[in-house]
């Protein structure tokens, strides 16, 4: 090869690399993104370490925040910043996540917020849908997270709506990024999964569980380490500007009780009070969970504001400490003791209008690890009204090797008062805690009972353990000294060697309680009722007209396995039709209020459904047979609106409408209607649209003339400010060009439009081409196409 040639291609190789488009990490924290929605709230879920929207005091974003109710404009949050703080190998404390953007999602273009709905296949908690032998090793990435071939097929959706971040803290946008306090970011190297639900049910629908696994990517042990959520929730009512100054905090303690059945262990006898024979053992499994919720309301007496809260829940626990704690070993473990092995947080509050260490937050990284810790000063008072923030903690984590996850969880919480939010959170810590339930097979019938055989989920049996890498000792793995037993001399011996590869069944905590009849699995975030998922559908606007077109995999869905953690099944009983005609809103979008039945079909029509026969479409094929039903594509069901304008914004959904039965005793049933949750977003607009024309000349403009507004002119609100429009209806049937002049003829607008597949409406929202509003005045429009050109004009009225 020449010297020539190979100049050349270094010469252009260097060319595309000085070109070349940069990659940019995709923050999900724009107008219109991701929202928990399917619940009685609102909320905006980023990638960035923070929940709610940060952005919408500076014009970024004007999604709701944490919107409660949906659709009403009052919001009780700014957002939630997670926080990591470690002590590094160097002795110096640091804190991931303090000021926002250090936590940052990956350059890949698709590493984004994601959104899944449950009931949806490959989503059944606790249930091995790929049939793998694996539960729920799917994380909504959109990778091959378990390497078989398939993407996001085995996830454990507990929730009506459920999103999926992921980040990390060691970009290089985040290490040079200049905050605001002057000091650098330094990692910590972790790694982010975040994810966030909501439920449809009412009590449950004010509800919004949060869990972050923390994970460190790098090559060194942090030690001392703390994860937080600082929580800045502001009461304000809809278009208000200084509600979150005047702000109340308070600390709301909770108790609620539980009662998981009874316990027995037949291969066990001992005595009971005032008996002379022995009975076998048995415990009632009875208790409670306790803990303490922040409370912000709004300080003006009488202004009728929802209330807003965090309620910490849960935190990863060492099973060592468990152990230890339990007495199945002695103090030689306690240095590979590396966390707790009870749940415990801390809560510090912070008032954001007070100066740092007088009240207000801390800036800089050693300050915020102390407030982790609880040992920041904050407001002297929390009976003075002030912007409000709970900073809630958990740890420390004494070690947190590389390779090694930590998980902290808690809910958001909203309600109409200070009473009634005490119900929300009792129901977010039950949710939370969740059921037991059989994942894993049993071991023999013949064995059960007895106090030996653990598999799996049996006399107390609830984990199978396997010792960390380096650590062998022995354990009595049955913890038999939990069995009051008299014993004559010393007690018996059945402790065996807890070795790393090798995983064996164990009463880790001592309790008979945990792990019973077959039971060893707890279920967490349980769904209340498994409401079904909404079908695919697609809406496709003509003139006058607007067709819905849905599919049926609601009806296949539940069909699937289940865990068992609902009381029974949910049966599909049809389909109802919502639309949004009514534009009056406070926010982007109107609350689910606002939408409109306008049809219902169902399997049986007792209750007036139109039978869900008439709207199906048997020339459709089906694509896939599903645990026994044919699963049919978008088409399968279609639906004619013909209720509408031409011109005028609809939002459309379907939801599915399922019933379960319970029995409570031969003389009492209930049944119970479910209805999936009224999801849509703006970007879903559909328009009814005049007929495109044959031939040139036959275009109108519509209102003409306009004066002021038209009915079909969406409200406008903050980032949809832009609803008014005039419409040129009767467009010829091909590419054209429509041009609006003045009188004087100077150039108003260029409007180009391809009524080639037959839409002959084009929309203009009386913006000129150098930005700006239109004058009253009349105006002159040609439409030019090969069928010819013609000329109009139309008058506006300001």
């Amino acid at each position: 090869m020449s010297f020539s040639r190979r100049f050349g291609i270094t010469f252009a190789a260097l060319l595309a690399l000085c070109f070349a488009r940069p990659a940019h990490a995709v923050l999900d924290i724009e107008n219109r993104g991701p929202t928990l929605q399917a619940g009685a709230f609102a909320m905006r879920v980023t990638n960035i370490g923070a929940l709610g929207n940060p952005y919408s005091n500076v014009g970024r974003s004007f999604d709701p925040s944490f919107e409660y109710p949906r659709g009403s404009g009052i919001e009780g949050l700014k957002s939630a910043d997670l926080w990591v703080g470690a002590r590094r190998a160097d002795g110096v404390y640091r804190v991931s996540g303090g000021p926002l953007l250090e936590w940052r999602p990956t350059l890949a273009a698709d590493d984004h917020v994601r959104e899944a709905l449950g009931g949806q296949l490959g989503t059944q908690p606790d249930v091995d849908d790929d049939g793998d032998g694996r539960f729920d090793e799917e994380a909504l990435n959109g990778l091959d997270d378990d390497g078989d071939g398939e993407v996001d097929e085995d996830m454990g959706v507990s929730a009506a709506q459920k999103m999926y971040a992921q980040y990390v803290d060691d970009r290089p946008e985040a290490l040079d990024y200049g905050f605001s306090g002057g000091e650098p970011h330094e990692a910590l190297h972790l790694s982010v999964q975040q994810e966030a639900m909501t439920w449809s049910v009412p009590g449950y629908d004010r509800i919004a569980g949060v869990r972050f696994r923390v994970t460190n990517h790098g090559t060194e042990t942090l030690e001392d380490v703390r994860i937080g959520l600082f929580t800045d929730l502001d009461v304000s009512a809809a278009g208000e500007s200084g509600g979150h100054l005047n702000d109340r905090v308070q600390t709301l303690p909770y108790v609620i009780h539980y009662n998981d059945g009874v316990s027995s262990v037949p291969s066990v006898d001992v005595r009971a009070y005032g008996a002379e024979l022995p009975v076998q053992y048995s415990k009632s499994c009875i208790g409670s969970i306790s803990g303490t919720a922040s409370i912000v309301s709004d300080g003006v007496p009488g202004s009728g504001l929802p209330v807003f809260g965090v309620v910490p829940l849960s935190h990863s626990l060492d099973p060592i400490a468990i152990i230890r704690k339990s007495q199945l070993v002695d103090n030689r473990l306690d240095p590979y003791i590396t966390g707790p092995a009870d749940v415990s947080f801390g809560t510090s509050y912070f008032a954001l209008d007070l100066p740092p260490g007088q009240g207000g937050p801390p800036v800089f990284d050693a300050d915020r690890y102390r407030a982790l810790a609880g040992q920041y000063p904050g407001p002297p008072s929390l009976d003075i009204a002030h912007d409000y923030a709970a900073l809630v903690s958990c740890g420390p984590f004494a070690r947190m090797a590389p390779g090694q996850t930590l998980e902290f969880e808690l809910a958001l919480v909203c309600a109409p008062s200070v009473d009634s939010i005490a119900n929300t959170v009792q129901l977010a810590a039950i949710t939370r805690r969740g059921n037991w339930i059989s994942r894993y097979a049993d071991t023999t019938a013949s064995l059960i009972g007895n106090f030996q055989a653990g598999k799996s989920g049996f006399t107390g049996h609830e984990t199978c353990y396997e010792a960390p890498p380096g650590l062998n000792f022995r354990m009595d793995p049955h913890c038999y000294q939990k069995y009051p037993v008299d014993s004559d001399g010393a007690p018996p011996d059945y402790s065996i060697p807890m070795l790393h590869g090798t995983c064996t069944w164990v009463d880790l905590d001592c309790d008979a309680c945990t792990g019973f009849n077959g039971n060893e699995t707890q279920s967490h975030w349980s769904d209340p009722a498994r409401v079904p998922p909404s079908p695919a559908y697609r809406a496709v606007a003509g003139d006058g007209r607007v067709t819905l077109e849905w599919d049926n995999s609601p009806e296949v869905a539940l069909r699937a396995p289940t865990n068992g953690a609902t009381f029974a099944p949910v049966r599909f009983t049809g389909y109802n039709v919502y639309r949004l005609s009514d534009w009056k809103r406070r926010g982007l979008l109107p609350g689910p209020e606002s939408f409109q039945m306008i049809a219902s079909f169902g399997v049986d029509t007792l209750q007036g459904q139109a039978p869900i026969a008439t709207i199906t479409d048997d020339s459709i094929d089906y694509d896939i047979v599903r645990f026994g039903a044919k699963q049919y594509p978008i088409g399968r069901y279609r639906f004619e609106d013909r209720r509408v304008n031409d011109g005028f914004d609809y939002l459309y959904v379907v939801t599915t409408v399922g019933e379960r039965t319970t029995v409570v005793s031969p003389a009492l049933t209930f049944i119970e209607r479910f209805e999936s949750p009224v999801l849509t977003s703006l970007d879903s607009l559909v328009s009814p649209r005049a007929e495109a024309r044959t031939a040139a000349g036959q275009a109108w403009v519509v209102p003409n003339p306009y004066r002021a507004h038209a009915p079909w002119e969406r409200q406008p609100v903050a980032g949809d400010t832009f609803g008014r429009h005039v419409d040129f209806m009767g467009l010829p049937r091909a590419a054209c060009t429509v041009r609006v002049y003045t009188l004087a003829g100077d150039l108003v607008a260029e409007l180009p439009h391809d009524g080639s597949s037959g839409d002959g409406q084009l929309r203009w929202n009386l913006i000129s081409r150098n930005g700006q509003d239109i004058a009253s005045g009349v105006y002159f429009f040609t439409v030019d196409s090969a069928l010819g050109q013609q000329r109009g004009r139309f008058v506006v009225i300001r």
